[in-house]
């Protein structure tokens, strides 16, 4: 999995990523839905705003992703910065400023994604909804 230079291969991430969904429960199986692959996260989210909604307080956002990995949030004229990258499990991580690391797998469900946090007991909870995926940073987050 490990090359002689010390990087992770395409497979060994892929194996990697598909352990720990393995280990996150089978919740994560159901037809038409895939985990992001570490590829395809950056992929969808590198460069772009997403429009969604956090579940838990029905709230709306809008969050971009920079290139370099600065990530600017703004929810009800509220605007948070920090920090994002994926993880060696494959999870998009964002620390906002000065607060504690928050990680979620990435699933798509058919034309839909959804962040899942994986709680202690290894069962998912589904935290967001994105509404939609755009190109750039048209808000000027």
């Amino acid at each position: 999995m490990i090359n002689r230079i010390g990087t992770i291969s395409i497979l060994g991430l892929l194996v990697l990523t598909s352990g720990y969904v393995n280990s996150a429960g089978d919740d994560f199986g159901l037809p038409g839905e895939a985990v992001l692959n570490e590829i395809e996260l950056k992929q969808l989210l590198s460069g772009k705003t997403v429009k969604g909604i956090y579940i838990d307080q029905n709230k709306s956002f809008a969050r971009y992703y920079g290139k370099d990995g600065a990530v600017r949030q703004n929810i009800d004229k509220d605007t948070q910065e920090g920090n994002w990258f994926i993880d060696k499990n494959g999870r998009r991580c964002i620390i906002w400023s000065g607060n504690k690391k928050n990680c979620r797998v990435v699933v798509k469900d058919n034309e839909l994604y959804k962040e899942f946090a994986v709680q202690k007991n290894n069962k998912p909870k589904l935290m967001v909804i994105y509404k939609k995926v755009v190109f750039g940073n048209p808000g000027d987050l």
